[in-house]
């Protein structure tokens, strides 16, 4: 269950001039799964932000970011020994019973991917080279890493996929990606992290709903992860 938390800022450092990765302090961390989120609170914002959880341990948590919008450009000039406001953890993560996985992230959809990546193949595409983040936390854990930045990551994956044979795929990126992997029509599994905009982060609001073959269900609360045949994308 999510509990409110309030974490110091122990560290914030830029992955490339518009990509930034913090790192906060909390005195008692929740059990996560690969694949939660967390929200926090910006100061001088009503409203609170989604992130994807990259890293956590017994008394830290860690999430990388994109400064699109005000919000975010404001937590980027977070001062460090800032204390800010959390909801962690949210939503629903990777299952955790396949044995081989094959992970495919576009652009900043790979930071979630990251706590899955253990042990696995990953996939990560990015426009150029120059937007290229975490390549080398994802090889430190995952056995291979194909870092794609001249085409489709989906096509590349797509070649490797019979050499692999993985029992299940994690995904996390664009809407793009996704309608390219859902033609792909893959024989296994494919789980996806989606993104949608968020109010409260916990199923009061329904502003994250997405189309299933349930209906309407909320991204925050039976998501962020989705069987893919399962989502309208």
């Amino acid at each position: 269950m999510s509990k409110q938390h309030f974490g110091i800022v122990t560290n914030l450092i830029p992955l490339s001039p518009d990509i930034f990765k913090m790192t906060l302090a909390i005195k008692s961390m929740p059990t996560i799964t690969p694949g939660q989120f967390l929200n926090v609170k910006v100061p001088g914002f009503s409203l609170r932000r989604p992130f994807g959880i990259s890293n956590w341990g017994k008394d830290f948590v860690e999430f990388c970011f994109g400064t699109r919008g005000e919000g975010t450009k404001a937590l980027a000039q977070t001062k460090v020994g800032s204390e800010l406001d959390l909801l962690l953890p949210l939503g629903n993560g990777f299952p955790r019973n396949y044995k081989k996985v094959m992970l495919i992230g576009g652009g900043i959809g790979i930071f979630p991917l990251l706590p899955a990546a253990k042990d696995t193949y990953a996939f990560l595409g990015f426009r150029n080279k120059q937007s290229v983040v975490l390549e080398q936390d994802f090889r430190k854990t995952a056995k291979e890493v194909t870092i794609v930045t001249d085409g489709f990551v989906t096509d590349v994956a797509e070649a490797q996929f019979n050499r692999i044979k993985p029992d299940a795929i994690f995904a996390c990126g664009p809407h793009g990606m996704f309608k390219a992997l859902k033609n792909l029509n893959l024989p296994c599994p494919v789980y996806v992290s989606l993104e949608e905009r968020m109010a409260c982060g916990f199923g009061a609001c329904i502003c994250c709903t997405v189309g299933t073959i349930r209906g309407k269900e909320r991204v925050c609360c039976e998501g962020p992860v989705f069987l893919l045949s399962e989502v309208t994308i």
